[in-house]
């Protein structure tokens, strides 16, 4: 594929509908990058709705309608903004794997990043280039910055570890417990299961093949379905630990 007629990368930027700041600045850095004309799209995820008890349609004020006018990279998408827990954008994010594809056809790889995390945008295509030419076009490919967590047995929402860091840090944290950002440390889980890698939300992408699989594979559709649901009827929580903390009946996403 010659990445300099062929548009290689479409990176969805989950950004929050009235922070028009943070995508002013976007656009800025990505302006710094001499390839993404040829290579690279960006577009901002915005959710279509506003959660409340009804779910209220979200009808963008007019700066934001001149905004999307001007621009032409606002996408709107099946999730709801606002979510009353520690995973804000968690329904845009599975919107956007779900329909990124079928919308916006003809990309090598789809990527999502959140709106602080700033992606040297020709790199990221240098390197998924290097990807393809090493796995093949058809390759199902699951790429982004990785973190590792464990998971305690017999805890269906409970995560322990996965701070940032390698396996090992992550297996120790476990193992002995580990640092809490306010200065305190969480106690060991000795019996969880893990640790395992995962693509961190901040930055992760698919191949083309990768995202078709995902967007109709059945056990995630219906995850997806279920998590609407425990949103819309769940408990609200504004802690990691609190919102673990929540019984199955009550637990949000």
């Amino acid at each position: 594929m010659d990445s300099s007629t062929k548009k290689w990368v479409l990176l969805g930027v989950m950004s929050a509908p009235f922070n028009s700041r943070l995508r002013t600045q976007w656009r800025d850095w990505v302006s710094l990058f001499n390839q993404t004309e040829h290579s690279v799209d960006v577009s901002f995820v915005v959710g279509s709705t506003m959660y409340g008890q009804r779910s209220q349609a979200l009808h963008p004020p007019d700066a934001l309608r001149a905004e999307r006018a001007a621009h032409d990279d606002l996408v709107f998408v099946n999730g709801r903004e606002k979510l009353p827990h520690v995973g804000k954008v968690t329904e845009k994010s599975a919107a956007w794997w779900l329909t990124a594809e079928k919308e916006r056809p003809g990309y090598a790889f789809y990527c999502k990043c959140d709106d602080d995390t700033l992606v040297h945008v020709d790199r990221l295509q240098q390197t998924l280039e290097v990807v393809q030419n090493s796995k093949g076009a058809e390759a199902a490919t699951y790429f982004g910055h990785i973190k590792w967590r464990g998971w305690d047995v017999g805890h269906r929402f409970q995560a322990c570890g996965g701070g940032w860091g390698p396996a090992h840090k992550t297996g120790e944290d476990i193992a002995h417990g580990g640092p809490l950002p306010n200065g305190g440390r969480y106690p060991p889980c000795p019996h969880a299961a893990g640790p395992y890698p995962y693509m961190s939300g901040g930055m992760v992408c698919m191949s083309r093949a990768m995202i078709r699989i995902l967007a109709a594979d059945a056990a995630f559709n219906d995850f997806v379905a279920t998590a609407h649901l425990r949103n819309t009827a769940g408990k609200p929580c504004s802690f990691p630990q609190e919102c673990a903390a929540q019984p199955v009946a009550t637990h949000m996403w």
